[in-house]
């Protein structure tokens, strides 16, 4: 139950129609942690004034600015992260091929793997939160958080 999406004889990829349930939810959490950690991107990138205000620093975004003065450095930066996302997205990717037939609701690896994508969703964003209300506290400056 799949259906070819090219006929060429070179590349043929395969979309498993049995699993439309499967395919829904884990695109879904795809969507909803690229949403939440580009939303947060680029709030940080426009609140980040606020906080070097606070802090009474000019050092708005020092890791930035180092990674973008370096042409070479800035270009395998981003090559590298294009790579990371690439290798994360993997396990997602082989799975919308996937041709074996799962109950979403009676799947235990399912059930796992949903679990685990619940969990470190959360995790990051109470992260993510705890980071910025430390570099919004005054005397931070903006160095690493050691508690929470």
């Amino acid at each position: 139950a799949s259906h070819a999406i090219n006929n060429s004889p070179h590349l043929q990829l395969k979309v498993a129609t049995s699993n439309a349930k499967r395919i829904q939810l884990t695109s879904a959490a795809v969507m909803a942690w690229s949403t939440k950690l580009a939303a947060y991107l680029v709030w940080r990138s426009r609140n980040n004034d606020a906080a070097a205000a606070v802090n009474n620093n000019n050092n708005k975004n020092a890791q930035l600015d180092i990674i973008m003065q370096n042409p070479s450095f800035c270009a395998g930066f981003w090559i590298f992260s294009a790579l990371w996302g690439i290798v994360c997205g993997l396990p997602f990717s082989m799975g919308l091929t996937s041709s074996a037939a799962t109950d979403t609701d009676n799947n235990a690896w399912f059930q796992t793997g949903m679990s685990m994508f619940a969990a470190g969703w959360i995790v990051e964003t109470l992260a993510d939160y705890q980071k910025v209300k430390h570099k919004q506290q005054a005397g931070s400056n903006g160095g690493f958080l050691e508690d929470g």
